[in-house]
Parts: C-alpha cells; structure tokens; sequence
C-alpha cells in the first residue's frame, strides 16, 4: 500500500462560495485552495440533463455547505 506525502501544507483559504438551484432544490459548494476559481462547475451540461434547468444563484442562500 503507498502513502501519499504532500510537499506542501493543505491551503484552506477560501476561494469561492457558490450556490446552484434546481427548482426549489438548492446545493452550495465552498471552494479552499490557493487559486481563485470563477465558478464551481465550468460546464452544467452534465446536471441539466440530470436534474434540468440548474441555474448559479446570484446570491448564496444556504447558512452552510453540503457536507459529503
């Protein structure tokens, strides 16, 4: 079994806090690490043709992220 060493400490800056919404269904998403990213998801093709019509909310609504 190999272990992974990291050279570098975990960066947990926040970078990005995101919420999308599918109908009434809401996830948010907090991006840590130490780029800035302009959204979670590049593409939402893959969750519309699950989930249709998902939309980035314009404002974050939810008091914490999904945990998972």
């Amino acid at each position: 079994m190999t272990t992974l060493t990291r050279k570098e400490p975990m960066n947990d800056q926040l970078q990005l806090r995101e919420e999308m919404a599918a109908g009434a269904a809401r996830l948010r998403v907090d991006v840590y690490g130490p780029e800035p990213r302009e959204h979670v998801l590049d593409d939402l093709s893959f969750l519309n043709y699950r989930l249709a019509d998902v939309r980035i909310s314009p404002e974050v609504t939810l008091a914490e992220p999904e945990r998972g």
